[in-house]
């Protein structure tokens, strides 16, 4: 009889890895001859899981990426699942959705971990985040919407001697908790977004982070003029949102004008923001992004202070509504800005490379 298997055994492994990169069924090439089950094991760096069951992943050892998000919300995601996790030696990048059961130590042998994303999980401990001490390469961690995430949960966050970016949005973290945060001296980015309990102090908790490139903190509502002069000692800073922060004013955005290096700046919905406090930005020529939408107490007069932002690409003045529909003359001279969003009558419009067009219509 015809041996299929031993037939095929001789195909050379370019071939094999040809067919792999154009072929989104693993199943298949498997079955080829028993060599290639074997580099399908042995090969394969991301899988896109069309099935889910115990045993299936610990076929792929030298996975480097693995997203488990879409089916993490299924009632068969059990311990004895998430268990398989624990042979992946080699994964890089894990993603794992809210149901994801985190209480025993399976993300402790995964020591070449450097991007790890946990956002909305549902089933933590305060003692949840001691399971992540051994991953001494991690660089990136998402902890978004752990509404359980308290002052006490973050102390072994310490042990990431490496962690540039940290998402804690919507945390139940306050001012305390970041002095925790603050001590780790190699983050580039963090999150904070709708940490309603963090505040002016929590801001000054930060000071020793001086390589902060990115900062995120929408929907603090807590933090006043005071946190912004804290904001002020990043030297490094590029990225600033500070939208929803209704307690901010003039005074707090002139201290951001030492801040050389900021590129992209939110201060959409901080309604005390006056014309004056543009002319407090006039020392940002680096900016290429500006989110002023909502705040309504611009006029055209203090428009006229972004002229100085030589650098500038997008502006959004969307329902500042002391604005003129003209208010285009006012920005001559900006050569680089290549889109403005505005609000003007009852229509949404987008300026681009010299053009009008309407965006939304309400009429």
């Amino acid at each position: 009889m015809f041996d299929v298997a031993r037939s095929w055994d001789g195909i050379p492994g370019d071939i094999f890895h040809y067919v792999l990169e154009h072929s989104t069924d693993l199943s298949a090439l498997r079955l080829v001859c028993k060599q290639w089950a074997a580099w399908v094991d042995q090969n394969v760096k991301r899988v896109k899981l069309k099935r889910l069951k115990a045993g299936f992943l610990r076929r792929f050892v030298s996975l480097t990426s693995l997203d488990l998000v879409p089916y993490s919300s299924s009632s068969k995601f059990s311990r004895r699942l998430i268990a398989d996790l624990t042979g992946l030696k080699q994964l890089r990048s894990l993603k794992l959705g809210s149901n994801v059961p985190l209480s025993g130590p399976y993300l402790t042998p995964l020591t070449q971990l450097q991007i790890l994303i946990l956002d909305y999980h549902k089933k933590i401990r305060s003692t949840t985040l001691t399971n992540l001490t051994s991953l001494h390469h991690l660089t990136s961690l998402s902890l978004a919407g752990w509404d359980k995430l308290e002052d006490r949960s973050l102390p072994p966050l310490l042990a990431l001697t490496n962690l540039q970016t940290l998402r804690l949005d919507d945390a139940k973290i306050t001012d305390s908790g970041l002095q925790t945060v603050g001590k780790l001296s190699t983050l580039t980015t963090l999150s904070l977004n709708s940490c309603v309990l963090v505040g002016n102090g929590g801001l000054a908790a930060l000071a020793a982070l001086r390589n902060l490139k990115s900062l995120d903190v929408c929907w603090c509502y807590r933090i006043t003029d005071e946190g912004l002069r804290s904001i002020s000692q990043f030297p490094n800073l590029r990225v600033l949102d500070l939208t929803h922060l209704h307690n901010i004013s003039d005074r707090g955005v002139a201290d951001l004008g030492g801040l050389s290096m900021l590129e992209r700046l939110s201060l959409s919905f901080c309604r005390n923001i006056t014309d004056d406090g543009l002319v407090g930005l006039t020392p940002l020529t680096g900016l290429t992004a500006l989110d002023l939408a909502y705040c309504y107490h611009i006029t055209d007069e203090g428009l006229g202070s972004i002229r100085a932002l030589t650098n500038l690409r997008k502006l959004n003045v969307e329902y500042c509504c002391n604005l003129r529909s003209d208010m285009m003359t006012g920005l001559q001279g900006l050569s680089y800005l290549t889109e403005v969003r505005f609000f003007s009558g009852r229509a949404l419009w987008c300026w681009n490379k010299k053009n009008w067009r309407i965006l939304m219509d309400d009429e």
